[in-house]
């Protein structure tokens, strides 16, 4: 769910909660700002393993044409892995399949497939 915080922008919060037997559980908090429905920019969270916090991530995306979008993440270790990890960038390109490609809110309620 996306929160508009004026006519051209909104943000969209996520938390997610993930657990599986024998591993501690680890917990992602995102927040999202989407700009004239056009361009994305996002910090992301991340903790688990043995650390309270394991890493954070800055994202950008560009939504070049209804159907597809480019972007890129920088995830910057913070936990015990930034004595051997200085960060990864990530590139992305997004194909959206049918609906109106919109990336803050779908028009019909549900969000069209989409192929990373």
């Amino acid at each position: 769910a996306s929160v508009d915080v004026s006519e051209t922008v909104s943000l969209q919060p996520n938390v997610m909660i993930k657990g599986t037997q024998a591993a501690p559980v680890g917990v992602d908090v995102n927040l999202n700002a989407m700009f004239s429905d056009r361009f994305l920019a996002g910090i992301s969270y991340r903790s688990g393993g043995d650390a309270f916090a394991e890493s954070v991530d800055l994202l950008f995306l560009y939504r070049i044409t209804e159907a597809f979008s480019l972007g890129a993440a920088y995830d910057v270790s913070i936990g015990p892995l930034s004595n051997y990890n200085n960060g990864s960038l990530e590139v992305m390109l997004q194909f959206n399949i049918g609906g109106n490609g919109s990336v803050a809110s779908p028009q019909n309620g549900s969000a069209p497939p989409r192929v990373f």
